[in-house]
């Protein structure tokens, strides 16, 4: 294996050319990585923003309905318990005349 070495004009020490291509190379992953993660943690916060808007949505359709539900229901609970007293009270009053006419 041969080395890369080129010499310092200033002190004249070795510098490993590998190794600063490395660190260089090392460095310019590190950078790309991190703009990677923040798009994605941006991509990712703005899917979450429109999903928590999408659950507010779900949450006012369905208390709505909840509420137009029960209306519904006294509403109808309402007729019935109307229906039923007519009926007993016609009930009463044809009892009432049938025993009047046996006096």
């Amino acid at each position: 294996m041969s080395k890369n070495t080129i010499k310092c004009p200033s002190c004249e020490s070795q510098i490993d050319v590998n190794k600063i291509l490395y660190h260089q190379l090392e460095d310019e992953l590190k950078q790309k990585n991190l703009m990677d993660k923040q798009k994605l943690e941006k991509e990712n916060k703005k899917r979450e923003d429109a999903l928590e808007k999408k659950l507010e949505m779900l949450q006012a359709k369905e208390e709505k309905f909840e509420e137009a539900l029960t209306k519904a229901t006294k509403e109808q609970l309402k007729r019935e318990k109307q229906k039923l007293h007519k009926e007993l009270k016609q009930e009463l009053l044809l009892e009432q005349s049938e025993s009047m006419a046996l006096k």
